[in-house]
C-alpha cells in the first residue's frame, strides 16, 4: 500500500514534470501550416522559420512552413476559417488591397499579429560616386530622371515610402519596380540602377562584406548595424517610415481562437530561437495582436490612400 509520504513524494515529481514541460494551450490541437508569400530563404520565410520554432517550444505543438510567394493567398483562401492555416504577410500588403488590380480585398483576410520591423534604407555600390544622400539630392536635382532606383512592385510600400523621401527632399528620380525586394537589391549590385529602396536587414551584408553604402535610413534613430548612416529625420527630413511583417488568417476565423493564437503569439516572441532571430537580423520587435490591429491596419490604409489616388491605382 502507498503510505502519504509515498504519494505526496509522486505528487510533487508529477508537479515538476509539467513544470518542465510546454504549456499545452488548446491551439494547437493540430499541426498548424503557416504559409509564406515571398520566396524560401527571404527575409520573412527566416523570420517566419524562427517564429514557427519558438511555437513549438512554447506549445508542444507542430508548425509547418512553406514558402508558396504569390500561390500563399489563394492558398489561404481556400483552406478553413479555423486558425490552422496562416500566412506571413507585410506593410506591402496593404497598398495592394487597395490596388485596382489586386483580386483581393481586405474584408477577405483578418489580420492576426504584427511582429516585426524596420526602417527603409537606401544604398549604393560602395564605389558609386553618391557618398552622401546630399549626393543623391545634388546630382539628382542637376540632372532629373537620370539617377535610378529601385523599389519593391510598383503600389508597394517600399516604393511609396521611397517616394515621400524623395519629396520631401526635393529629389527627381527614375523609379524602376522589382518583383522581389531580393531582385532590386541585385539590381544594384549589378549596376543595373544606382540606388537601391531596400531594408537594412537586406544591406547590411552587402555592407560588410564592403560592397554597398548605406545613404540614409527612415527610421527614428540611428540602426545600430549601421551606426555612421544618418537618418532622415537627422538630416532635416521629416520622414519615419517603417516596414512590418505579421501573419494574417482566413476572415471568419472564431475571434476565441484568434486569442489563443495571440496568447501562444506573446509567448513565442519571447523565446530564444525568436530572440536570436531580431538580434541577427537587427529588427525590432513591435507586437500588436488582433484586438488592436485592425484599426492600425485601417489608419495605415487612410494614410496610404492619397499616394495610391495619385498613382491613379486606387479601386
Amino acid at each position: 500500500m502507498i503510505d502519504r509520504f509515498s504519494r505526496l513524494f509522486v505528487t510533487a515529481i508529477f508537479s515538476l514534470l509539467l513544470a518542465a514541460s510546454p504549456v499545452l494551450a488548446a491551439w494547437p490541437e493540430k499541426t498548424v501550416n503557416i504559409l509564406v508569400h515571398s520566396s524560401a530563404g527571404s527575409s520573412t520565410d527566416i523570420m517566419a522559420r524562427a517564429l514557427a520554432k519558438g511555437l513549438e517550444d512554447v506549445t508542444g505543438g507542430t508548425f509547418v512552413v512553406t514558402a508558396r510567394g504569390r500561390e500563399a493567398m489563394p492558398a489561404l483562401l481556400n483552406a478553413p476559417a479555423d486558425g490552422y492555416t496562416l500566412s506571413t504577410q507585410t506593410r506591402s500588403f496593404l497598398p495592394e488591397l487597395m490596388q485596382k488590380q489586386s483580386p483581393f480585398n481586405p474584408e477577405d483576410f483578418r489580420w492576426v499579429a504584427k511582429l516585426v520591423g524596420e526602417s527603409y534604407a537606401f544604398g549604393v555600390l560602395v564605389e558609386s560616386d553618391l557618398k552622401t544622400f546630399q549626393d543623391l539630392i545634388d546630382q539628382s536635382r542637376a540632372n532629373p530622371g537620370e539617377i535610378t532606383m529601385s523599389t519593391f512592385s510598383t503600389g508597394s510600400m517600399h516604393q511609396i515610402s521611397a517616394l515621400l523621401l524623395n519629396d520631401a527632399a526635393g529629389i527627381d528620380v527614375n523609379i524602376v519596380p522589382y518583383n522581389s525586394g531580393s531582385d532590386l537589391v541585385v539590381a544594384m549590385l549589378g549596376g543595373n540602377v544606382d540606388v537601391a529602396a531596400s531594408n537594412p536587414s537586406r544591406l547590411i551584408q552587402q555592407v560588410e562584406a564592403g560592397e554597398t553604402r548605406v545613404l540614409v535610413v527612415t527610421s527614428e534613430e540611428r540602426n545600430p548595424n549601421l551606426p555612421d548612416t544618418p537618418t532622415a529625420v537627422e538630416l532635416g527630413y521629416g520622414i519615419v517610415q517603417a516596414h512590418w511583417r505579421g501573419l494574417i488568417a482566413k476572415a471568419g476565423t472564431p475571434d476565441d481562437v484568434l486569442a489563443e493564437i495571440d496568447a501562444a503569439l506573446l509567448q513565442a516572441i519571447q523565446s530564444q530561437a525568436f530572440a536570436d532571430y531580431v538580434t541577427t537580423e537587427g529588427l525590432e520587435v513591435i507586437y500588436k495582436g488582433p484586438d488592436v490591429l485592425d484599426a492600425v491596419v485601417k489608419q495605415e490604409m487612410a494614410e496610404i490612400k492619397p499616394r495610391l489616388e495619385q498613382m491613379d491605382m486606387l479601386k
